[in-house]
């Protein structure tokens, strides 16, 4: 077995919203459709399209995934490919980016960067954790990488499925910190690690995402559609 699971990073509740969007905005169109016309139907359809793709940009697209070789953010126009030998750091002021050892920034859309509310909340937790005696580390990164927090069940063959969660740019970052030092220390012991994978790669590489520019491209042609009907 694996000395770490895969590990993958989406927005909360991403895909679910991007259905939800799709589906209300179908039903929309349709219900204007019955009503109004034809011609109604058409400009609702378009609006539709046009916010399923911008909820597809926002919330379905974004995913890191960590994993033996490296590190794999798709972002919405182009998937980053950082192997460990090349990873350098963790940083960025408006969000979670990638540092290579070249000097290069990968951003990461995946993790968007805590706002001020969301860290005044998180801050309170850990207070009122001390104060009950419980340590504010429990259930961070490191604890769901040894097994705990939300893993699920063991696929076929005794392998392990992916870890999905929801992490801001901040808790991303120590997410990413202790992926490595987890790695390394397998590799330091041999335990449980696959030999191919064990040396640091050094695969840097990226790729367009033909899906999303296929998406953004329907999205314009549904706005000019819209508002060439809205214009007639």
């Amino acid at each position: 077995m694996l000395a770490v699971p895969t590990v993958i990073v989406r927005p909360r509740f991403g895909r679910p919203l991007t259905l939800l969007v799709a589906g209300i905005g179908a039903a929309l169109a349709v219900t204007i459709g019955i009503n109004d016309g034809a011609r109604h139907f058409l400009i609702s359809l378009a609006c539709a399209l046009a916010a399923t793709a911008a909820a597809y940009a926002l919330w379905w697209q974004p995913e890191l995934r960590l994993d033996e070789r490296g590190l794999t953010a798709r972002n919405l126009l182009a998937t980053h490919r950082v192997g460990w030998g090349a990873y350098q750091s963790c940083g960025g002021r408006w969000g979670l980016e990638i540092i290579t050892d070249d000097g290069a920034r990968v951003p990461v859309s995946a993790a968007p960067r805590q706002g001020g509310l969301s860290i005044g909340v998180s801050r309170q937790i850990e207070r009122s954790r001390a104060a009950v005696g419980e340590s504010p580390e429990e259930g961070g990164p490191e604890a769901l990488l040894l097994g705990g927090g939300d893993r699920v069940p063991e696929g076929a063959h005794g392998t392990r499925r992916p870890i999905a969660l929801a992490l801001t740019a901040e808790r991303a970052a120590d997410l990413i910190e202790a992926y490595r030092a987890r790695l390394q220390s397998a590799a330091a012991t041999g335990a449980g690690v696959d030999p191919a994978a064990a040396a640091p790669s050094l695969e840097c590489g990226t790729q367009r995402n033909p899906g999303a520019i296929a998406v953004i491209s329907i999205a314009a042609i549904a706005v000019l559609v819209a508002g060439t009907l809205v214009l007639l």
